[in-house]
Formats: C-alpha cells, sequence, structure tokens
C-alpha cells in the first residue's frame, strides 16, 4: 500500500479563503457529478482501471489526517464510502447497491454516524442503459427532489430537476459536437437562462478549456485543464479578467492512480492538499 503525506500547511492561510477554495471544490464536483449522471449504468475509464488493477479501497488523507475511504468490487465501481473526522471515526457514509444481472445502479442509501438510514436515491434506466430518473427520499420514503433525463441520438439532452411538490427547480439542456458535449445551459424555474458553460477539446477528446458565462451573458469563469499523457495533471482558473484565481496540481503513480491533489492561490501559494493510498485485492 501506498502512503504519502503532505506537510501541515492550513496554518498559513485565513480560514475563509480554505472555505472558498472548498465551496469551489464542491460547486465544480456538482456540476460535474450532474453533468455525468446519465453513464451511471457504464463502466467509467477509473472503474476499469480499478478493476485491472484490483483496487479495493481508496484513502484520503489532509495535512496527514485520514478523512475519506472509498471501497470498490471487483468490478471496480464504487460500493461504499466513507467520510472521517479528525478522530478516524465516520461521520457519514453512503452504499451503493447494483442489479446483479445489469450491472446497473439501482440504489444509494445515504447513512448518519452510526449507520442509521438518512437518505436514499433510487435509479431507473431504459433498455439501452441510460438513466431515465433518478429520485432522492428520506428514510421514511418521502420525495425530497427528482431529476428526470431526456436523450437525443444516445446523448443526454435535457435535465429536469424538481422538488417534492413537483415542481421544476431548474433544467438543463446540453448540445454536442462529433459526440463530444459542447455546451450545457442552465434555466431557473421561470424558464430563464441563469449560465452557460461552452467547452472545448484537442484532437484527442480531452477537454482543454471551459467557459463560464452568467445570466447576462458576461464571461465570468476560464478554466484551462492540462494533460501529461492522457491524464489531467493541472488546471488553472481565470476571473473575468483573466487574472488566475487559483490552479490545482495532481500527480499520478506509473499505473495512472491519483496520488495527490494541490490547490494553489492565485500567488502559487499552497492552500491544502490531498493524498492518496490504495489497498489491493
Amino acid at each position: 500500500m501506498n502512503n504519502i503525506r503532505i506537510p501541515s500547511k492550513s496554518g498559513h492561510f485565513p480560514g475563509l479563503l480554505v472555505v472558498g477554495f472548498l465551496l469551489l471544490i464542491i460547486t465544480s464536483f456538482s456540476i460535474f457529478s450532474f453533468g455525468c449522471s446519465s453513464r451511471r449504468s457504464h463502466l467509467s475509464e477509473e472503474d476499469k482501471l480499478r478493476k485491472r488493477l484490483g483496487v479495493k479501497s481508496e484513502t484520503k488523507w489532509n495535512d496527514d489526517i485520514k478523512n475519506q475511504i472509498r471501497f470498490y468490487d471487483r468490478s471496480g465501481r464504487l460500493i461504499e464510502e466513507k467520510w472521517l473526522n479528525p478522530k478516524g471515526m465516520a461521520v457519514t457514509g453512503r452504499k451503493l447497491l447494483y442489479d446483479q444481472k445489469t450491472g446497473l445502479l439501482q440504489e444509494i442509501i445515504w447513512l448518519k454516524a452510526d449507520y442509521v438510514e438518512k437518505s436514499k436515491y433510487q435509479y431507473s434506466y431504459d433498455k439501452s442503459g441510460n438513466l431515465l430518473n433518478e429520485r432522492r427520499f428520506t428514510a421514511y420514503d418521502e420525495l425530497i427532489i427528482g431529476i428526470d433525463y431526456v436523450y437525443d441520438g444516445g446523448n443526454l439532452s435535457e435535465e429536469i430537476r424538481y422538488d417534492s411538490r413537483q415542481d421544476i427547480i431548474y433544467q438543463r439542456q446540453y448540445s454536442y459536437q462529433n459526440g463530444r458535449q459542447t455546451e450545457l445551459t442552465e434555466y431557473n424555474n421561470k424558464n430563464e437562462a441563469s449560465n452557460r458553460h461552452l467547452y472545448e477539446y484537442d484532437e484527442s477528446g480531452n477537454k482543454i478549456k471551459e467557459l463560464r458565462y452568467d445570466v447576462s451573458g458576461e464571461l465570468i469563469l476560464t478554466k484551462h485543464f492540462v494533460y501529461t499523457d492522457g491524464l489531467p495533471t493541472e488546471e488553472i482558473q481565470y476571473d473575468k479578467n483573466n487574472e488566475i484565481v487559483n490552479r490545482v496540481i495532481r500527480e499520478y503513480d506509473p499505473q495512472g492512480l491519483l496520488l495527490m491533489e494541490r490547490w494553489l492561490d492565485s500567488e502559487d501559494n499552497l492552500v491544502f492538499a490531498n493524498s492518496y493510498s490504495y489497498e489491493y485485492y
């Protein structure tokens, strides 16, 4: 098992700066997850890599503190995830359940620290394995949020999220060119465009640029992505004045597993870092 530690730096930076970075990360992750929801039915390239290498678990460390553990089955699929407090005790977690015949994700159960069910997600698919809808329920089977997906030519074209009263929260529309997603536009519950994302790719199909516009059509954020041997090794974020806001540097082992992530501010000061270790079947 490879264990990597990052020297503690968090004491050198204001708490609000760290919180700001975390919010940026959470926002980016939410957008990425949402855009990839329709592909829950297929093994990702990361799943295939874990399957080939026989990865059993992945542990994330921050400033020498273990804060997250993920467990995988022999197919490389995530089956359980735990978030830990600084003492190493689980504060929340989730379990992912798959259909044994199709391999499709059927349910995610979110758990409290004592592993009492907190909420759950349920999924349904079409005959091609495309995700049609997902529903989030309380532990008492009360609907919290629903999401419906619409496809055009095999590509996700529309996504509709609504609340427990079936009122639309927002909608997303996707556009493609040569099989690659080139645009995402989000509409609020009044059907007004609230933000827009444009994507650019290199000849190998790697996303190298993302442009984000606000409701008035003004460019508010630009991201550049750098790849080394096909792996995303650097992400640079610029504000509307084309000044660097932050950078993310990623390092991998020779087999392609993520070993380290470092978040740097506009002056290349380390804000915080995550490192990863693995166990194998």
